[in-house]
C-alpha cells in the first residue's frame, strides 16, 4: 500500500475511533459497534478497510486486534493528534533547542500548556520551593530570586545542577557549594528548563526567536520529568566549562 493510500484509510473519524478502541485490547465486532453507537454493518466496512491496510487483524475467534504495524502506527497517530490538539503552541514555538535524539512527542504529550507570564513565574518559584531531592536547570539568564531559593535548597541537601550561557555572571553565593554543580556553555541557550522530582517546566522560543514565558509546558508525570532531566543532562554533557 502506498503512503497516500494509507493516509486515506486513516482519514475517517470512525476508523480512527476503531484503532483507539483496539489499542485497549482485542474486541468483537458487536462490542465495537456498541461503543461507537453505529451499526455493525458500518463497523464491518471500516474493519474490512483496516484489515486490507494491515492495520487490523481478524482472529479465528472472530475478535479484531491491532497488528504489529497497527501498534506502531498508533504511536504516530497519537503524536500527530498531540500536535493537532496543541497546534497553536507548536506552530508558534521552536523545539530545535531540544536535542534531536530527545525530541520525543510521545513524552511531551504528558505536559500541558500554561498561559500567563506572572502565573508562570510564580509556578517556577513554587517548583523550586517544593523540591526535596534535586533541581536541574538550563537557563539563558541568572534570576537572583530563584538563585537565592535554590541556594537555600542546596543548604538543605537538595542537589542543584545548572547550565548557563558562557556570558552570564554567576553569583558568588552559589559557586563552590558542595550540593551545587554549575556549568557554562558557549553559544546561545534559547530555552528554559526547570526540573525537580515533582515537576518540570519548559519554556521554548517563539518562531521569532524570543523566549516565551507567557506560554510554557508544565508536567508532573514521572516519565515527563525523567525525559526533562535527560534534556538537562544533555546540556551538561555538551557544556564547555564547569564552574567551581
Amino acid at each position: 500500500m502506498e503512503f497516500h493510500e494509507l493516509m486515506f484509510e486513516l482519514s475517517h473519524k470512525e476508523r480512527l475511533n476503531i484503532i483507539d478502541i483496539l489499542s485497549k485490547g482485542s474486541q468483537r465486532l458487536s462490542a465495537i459497534s456498541r461503543q461507537l453507537e453505529i451499526t455493525t454493518a458500518e463497523v464491518s466496512r471500516h474493519l474490512d478497510r483496516l484489515v486490507k491496510a494491515d492495520v487490523v487483524l481478524k482472529r479465528t475467534t472472530g475478535n479484531y486486534t491491532l497488528t504489529p504495524f497497527g501498534l506502531d502506527l498508533l504511536m504516530e497517530i497519537e503524536n500527530i493528534a498531540f500536535l493537532a490538539n496543541k497546534l497553536d503552541y507548536f506552530s508558534a514555538h521552536d523545539i530545535s533547542m531540544i536535542p534531536l535524539e530527545l525530541q520525543n512527542l510521545k513524552v511531551m504529550q504528558k505536559g500541558r500548556v500554561m498561559t500567563g507570564t506572572l502565573q508562570n513565574m510564580s509556578l517556577m518559584k513554587e517548583t523550586v520551593d517544593i523540591a526535596e531531592e534535586f533541581i536541574y536547570v538550563v537557563t539563558n539568564q541568572v534570576s537572583n530570586t530563584l538563585v537565592e531559593n535554590q541556594r537555600k535548597k542546596a543548604d538543605m541537601g537538595v542537589e542543584i545542577v545548572k547550565v548557563y550561557p558562557m556570558t552570564e555572571v554567576i553569583p558568588d553565593s552559589i559557586i563552590g557549594h558542595k550540593n551545587i554543580r554549575l556549568y557554562k556553555k558557549e553559544g546561545e541557550i534559547n530555552c528554559s528548563i526547570g526540573v525537580t522530582e515533582k515537576r518540570c517546566i519548559l519554556a521554548l522560543p517563539k518562531a521569532n526567536g524570543s523566549l516565551d514565558f507567557e506560554n510554557i509546558l508544565v508536567g508532573e508525570d514521572p516519565e515527563f520529568i525523567e525525559w526533562s532531566k535527560m534534556v538537562v543532562e544533555s546540556y551538561v554533557k555538551d557544556a564547555d566549562k564547569e564552574v567551581s
